[in-house]
C-alpha cells in the first residue's frame, strides 16, 4: 500500500481544515472588535434609543450619521432576533426616495453579529437610509416590529 500517500493526503486535509477554522475565527474577532469599540462609548445609548429602540432589533454598526467610503464593503452589525420573524431584511434607499432596495435577506436570528454587508461600490455618493425589517412566514413584514433605521453618507476618498 501507499501509506505515505494516505499520510500526505491526511496532512493536507488537516492543514486546510485548520486554516479554514482560523480564518473564521479571525473574522469573528474583527466583528467583535468593531462592536466593542462601538458600544464602548456610553453616550451612544441615546442615539440607539432613537434609531433602533428595541435591544433585540438593532443595527449597531455603522453608527447613525456615519460617513463611509465608496467602494469598500461595509459590514452591518447588530441584532435581529424577533419573536414570530422567520427572516429579516436589510434594505437601503437614498434619503427622500420611496423605493427600498434589498441588501440582504437573513433566514436565522442573529445576536450581536453580522447582519449583512453593503457592497458600496455599486452605489453613487450620497446619503442613504438603511433599515432592518422583520418578515413573517408569509413573506410579509411584521407590523409589530419596532422601527430600526439609520442614515449613512457614502463619499469618495479625499
Amino acid at each position: 500500500m501507499d501509506w505515505w500517500r494516505i499520510g500526505l493526503f491526511l496532512l493536507v486535509v488537516g492543514f486546510f481544515l485548520l486554516a479554514g477554522w482560523n480564518m473564521a475565527q479571525a473574522r469573528q474577532i474583527r466583528q467583535l472588535e468593531t462592536l466593542t469599540l462601538t458600544l464602548a462609548d456610553g453616550a451612544l445609548a441615546d442615539v440607539y434609543a432613537q434609531t433602533c429602540p428595541h435591544p433585540n432589533w438593532r443595527i449597531l454598526s455603522p453608527l447613525p450619521e456615519t460617513a463611509v467610503l465608496t467602494g469598500s464593503p461595509l459590514p452591518l452589525l447588530g441584532t435581529a432576533d424577533w419573536p414570530g420573524a422567520s427572516q429579516y431584511r436589510l434594505e437601503i434607499r437614498p434619503v427622500g426616495a420611496e423605493q427600498w432596495t434589498l441588501l440582504h435577506n437573513g433566514r436565522s436570528a442573529i445576536r450581536l453579529g453580522e447582519l449583512g454587508t453593503w457592497q458600496t461600490g455599486a452605489f453613487p455618493n450620497g446619503t442613504y437610509e438603511i433599515r432592518l425589517q422583520a418578515v413573517g412566514r408569509n413573506n410579509i413584514p411584521l407590523a409589530e416590529t419596532p422601527d430600526c433605521q439609520i442614515t449613512v453618507t457614502l463619499r469618495s476618498a479625499p
